[in-house]
């Protein structure tokens, strides 16, 4: 018998290096947990476990009276609830297979094609595919996707313009009866024309009469006026041509043509008026009147037809010409003049359209002519009390410009 030393208790083993004494080792957690498994395997594989069911797995087990065992004895797996999975439930056991026992599958489950495995119709993948459909249908067939829309242009709008020439007399009258400046702004007005083109016209003359008739009949007709001042008559009197227009008169020019010693100084007045945004050039002009002058009127026809096709070079815009031309619509003026434009009473006029003199007319002097891109629609000769020549009215499309889009 040994004897214990210092305190005469008996004397304790030495730690190991893993902190325990000395003396019998208790076996380890993971240890217990291991042979626990084992245990169980070979319990469940004395049992035996099949499946029976597509959705459910029910445990084959052996009554306790067939075992020898009390149903309440310890370590007996019990079957799980119906619907239930083995082993879902926590510490509940994972049952093992006995040798030769398949493991019977239950069939697919099927879905419907709108389904997009949501669980369900109307889910979250059936709208998703709801959308992919829409999208395919509005895109068309493969590479013909939608377009922008595109935009529809024409060209713009033209204007419906109606013009008078009119040769006015000074405000005078055939019959010697005076001056009258009320007669001629009653003919105009009775015409309802856009615009008037007017020679034989004065301003600041002396008499109250002629004190500035292009002003004063715009002022009672409500229009713009231009002047083209080409002589003087008397001390304080202009003489020349208008151009009177409902529509702004934006632009004016006069420029006297070729003349002859002694001979009175004749011109060609434009006025650009603005028709609906389109530039319209208005020419006026009064060629001379003697009979000995006739090669000079066809000198001043070709300055006019010079002037208005440069004009026409530079700007594009369309061009109606009006004036007193004293000379046949089939001689050599009307010949030059026909080189640039177009005779609105060999286009759209009835009958021979004499204008001389006012009330037994028998020749055509005053004529209007229009640009290729100006369409005529109608002519008229119109009868005056007022001057010793009838007027000329015309109906006419002028083009817009540019074109429109929407």
């Amino acid at each position: 018998m040994s004897t214990s030393s210092g305190t005469g208790g008996p004397e304790r083993p030495a730690a190991g290096p893993d902190g325990h004494r000395g003396g019998r080792r208790r076996p380890s957690g993971q240890v217990l947990q291991v042979v626990g498994l084992v245990l169980l395997l070979v319990v469940g594989g004395f049992f035996g476990v099949r499946a029976v069911t597509d959705d459910t797995v029910t445990a084959s087990t052996t009554s306790a009276s067939d075992a020898g065992a009390s149903p309440s004895d310890a370590g007996t797996p019990q079957a799980p609830p119906t619907g239930d999975v083995v082993g879902d439930e926590p510490g509940e056991p994972l049952a093992a297979a006995e040798p030769g026992d398949v493991l019977e599958a239950g069939p697919p489950i099927e879905r419907a094609s709108s389904d997009n495995g949501d669980g369900g119709d109307g889910g979250v993948g059936d709208a998703l595919e709801e959308l992919a459909r829409s999208a395919e249908q509005a895109a068309g067939p493969a590479g013909s996707g939608p377009r922008a829309r595109e935009r529809t242009c024409l060209p713009a709008p033209s204007t419906t313009v109606r013009i008078a020439t009119y040769n006015i007399l000074g405000a005078g009258s055939r019959s010697g009866g005076g001056y009258d400046l009320a007669r001629v702004r009653a003919d105009i007005a009775s015409w309802d024309v856009d615009v008037a083109i007017l020679q034989e016209v004065y301003r600041l003359g002396g008499d109250a009469a002629r004190s500035d008739q292009p002003a004063d009949l715009a002022a009672d007709l409500g229009m713009d006026w231009a002047f083209g001042y080409n002589a003087r008559k008397g001390a304080r009197t202009q003489y020349g041509t208008a151009v009177l227009s409902r529509f702004p008169i934006v632009e004016q020019a006069n420029a006297r043509l070729p003349n002859w010693n002694g001979l009175e100084q004749r011109g060609l007045l434009r006025a650009t008026l603005d028709v609906g945004g389109t530039r319209l050039d208005v020419f006026d002009t009064h060629l001379q009147h003697t009979p000995q002058a006739a090669p000079l009127r066809t000198q001043q026809a070709r300055s006019i037809a010079g002037m208005i096709g440069a004009r026409r070079a530079a700007t594009g815009n369309p061009a109606v010409l009006g004036g007193d031309f004293n000379s046949s619509p089939t001689g050599d003026v009307a010949g030059v003049l026909n080189g640039v434009l177009r005779d609105t009473w060999f286009d759209v006029g009835a009958g021979q359209g004499a204008t001389h003199p006012a009330g037994r007319a028998t020749t055509r002097i005053d004529r209007l002519y229009q640009s290729a891109d100006v369409v005529p629609l109608a002519a008229a000769v119109r009868p005056s009390a007022a001057s010793d020549h009838d007027a000329v009215t015309a109906v006419y499309e002028v083009p817009g410009t540019g074109r429109v889009c929407e």
